[in-house]
């Protein structure tokens, strides 16, 4: 059961590099910025079923701050913890962008992370440079492979990552 946790300047790409040969395999969801004159205003997190919400801003989403962001959990909920709700089949493979701080405010989502991971469901997922306590713990499981993906390596990791969860999803 593969299980992946990337980090480095590339991981968002080589997660997004992902969901077109997982085709109907792929289970999850991603988190954009939203940049206004080069600077970070908010995140925006998309679900490969097609929600989509601003879980984050820096003038209004929810009452919860993380850094200089507020944080809308109910939207995080909406689009990334029902992304990964349901059935597990063996053929699954959750693509989770971004397990950060602001979509770790969500207890549900953490949960729902732990719930994968307890399954033997095979996942991608990105992960902040900087530690954080859940990621780190997940980090500890034995057959969790932290990678770091940058330009230099990025076709090679991909085509790892990809072969590895061939057999799985055919």
């Amino acid at each position: 059961m593969p299980r992946y946790l990337l980090q480095g300047p590339e991981r968002r790409r080589l997660i997004a590099a992902l969901v077109d040969p997982l085709g109907v395999h792929a289970r999850g969801f991603f988190t954009d910025p939203e940049l206004e004159e080069g600077e970070v205003i908010g995140y925006r997190m998309r679900s490969l079923d097609g929600r989509e919400a601003w879980v984050a801003h820096i003038s209004d989403a929810g009452p919860i701050r993380v850094g200089r962001f507020k944080v809308n959990v109910p939207e995080i909920d909406f689009v990334a913890t029902q992304s990964l709700l349901g059935p597990i089949f063996p053929d699954r493979v959750f693509l989770v962008d971004e397990l950060g701080r602001i979509a770790l405010a969500s207890r549900r989502l953490e949960s729902a992370v732990k719930d994968a991971f307890a399954s033997g469901a095979h996942i991608v997922a990105t992960v902040e440079d900087r530690p954080v306590e859940f990621v780190e713990t997940l980090r500890r499981l034995a057959e969790v492979e932290m990678v770091s993906v940058t330009a230099a390596d990025f076709d090679e990791v991909r085509e790892r990552v990809l072969a590895s969860l061939r057999p799985s999803t055919g």
